[in-house]
């Protein structure tokens, strides 16, 4: 008959366990059938102080964060129903209650609407419950504030040069930290005779077409080198 209140894994576990043991002796019954089903639920399942688990459930009773405070009036009358030799001060339930609710709603439940302390549990939880729609929409307008997001003054850099072409090298020359030419191009120039601007040979500096200082001669046309001087009187920055 006990066996016949169980349910679910319990269920499952003494019909395997009691089959079995049948089997093992030949079909026939434990000598004492009580004593052998609480062992067996015994064995796997402990023993459970149903007074300490009601305990437990009494303190850590709190309306959750996505609780209603309607959900939250059961949970506490439950706890009540449970304890209901142990509970019985009508200020201790109206403590208990208010110290469980959601922060918004438990100040605003500090006291009765004279401004007096709570009497009874009853107009405590009708208060309570006529005020969290209020308290559930000032939530619901907090948590959206703080979902938008934050917009940031000014225009965001572009990743690369929008007149750039491709993804190739740069063709113009490396530049040394002082945006000057390097000591290591110098020397490249003046060994192999390059121009200091496009570093091409057969022309000097002066007279590279890349050079926008070069005086102009008439008809706006680059002064060419007269290209009569020695190779050996050229001066370093001729080139």
């Amino acid at each position: 008959m006990a066996s016949s209140y169980l349910e679910g894994g319990p269920r499952a576990l003494w019909t395997n366990v009691y089959e079995a043991y049948k089997r093992a002796n030949g079909g026939a019954e434990p000598p004492n059938p009580r004593q052998f089903f609480r062992q067996t639920l015994e064995a796997n399942y402990g023993l459970q102080d149903l007074d300490q688990k009601y305990w437990d459930t009494w303190n850590s009773l709190r309306m959750g964060p996505s609780q209603s405070v309607t959900e939250y009036n059961v949970d506490f009358q439950q706890a009540l129903t449970d304890l209901a030799g142990h509970v019985t001060d009508e200020q201790v339930k109206i403590e208990k209650y208010r110290a469980g609710l959601q922060h918004d709603l438990r100040q605003l439940c500090r006291t009765s609407p004279t401004g007096a302390r709570w009497a009874r549990l009853q107009d405590l939880m009708q208060f309570a419950t006529l005020q969290w729609p209020m308290v559930q929409e000032r939530i619901a307008k907090s948590k959206k504030s703080s979902q938008e997001p934050t917009k940031v003054g000014g225009k965001r850099k572009a990743s690369g040069s929008a007149g750039a072409k491709g993804s190739g090298r740069s063709s113009k020359p490396k530049l040394g930290a002082s945006g000057k030419m390097s000591d290591e191009q110098y020397q490249k120039d003046m060994a192999e005779k390059l121009c200091h601007i496009c570093h091409q040979p057969d022309h000097v500096a002066r007279n590279c077409p890349q050079n926008k200082k070069a005086k102009k001669g008439k008809g706006g046309k680059v002064a060419a080198a007269s290209g009569s001087r020695p190779e050996d009187e050229m001066s370093d920055g001729d080139f």
